[in-house]
């Protein structure tokens, strides 16, 4: 390994802070037209449902339902529609059905407006 500089940093080192910075610079929430797309972490199984805050580059989220047939998928969809003031059917998973790491489409709300809501809602 390699030292850089005065400082005694390696090249390692220094890597893996610049993947640290760039992690944290990437949003989990995109304006898509009129629509907002969330990455969202789930968290089944938990004592009640529930925003935890940003992890990394998503929003990290409890759920009560367990994931079996669907069913966080589900509570997901409930909760992000109450908590979004959104009709359930405007909540959409467009990828992750089956990984705790999910993007979801939220028709009809803006980025800017989803992102004051759920964050309002973090514990």
């Amino acid at each position: 390994m390699r030292r850089i500089g005065h400082s005694g940093k390696t090249a390692r080192s220094l890597d893996r802070r610049r993947t640290a910075a760039h992690y944290t610079r990437m949003s989990w929430i995109e304006q898509n037209n009129g629509d907002a797309i969330l990455t969202i972490r789930v968290v089944p199984r938990a004592s009640k449902d529930e925003v935890a805050g940003v992890l990394g580059d998503a929003l990290k989220i409890r759920l009560c339902a367990p994931p079996v047939e669907g069913k966080a998928n589900e509570a997901l969809a409930r909760f992000l529609a109450k908590t979004l003031n959104v009709p359930p059917r405007c909540v959409e998973i467009l990828h992750g059905e089956t990984g705790r790491t999910k993007h979801v489409l939220v028709q009809g709300i803006r980025a800017a407006v989803a992102q004051e809501r759920l964050l309002s809602a973090t514990k």
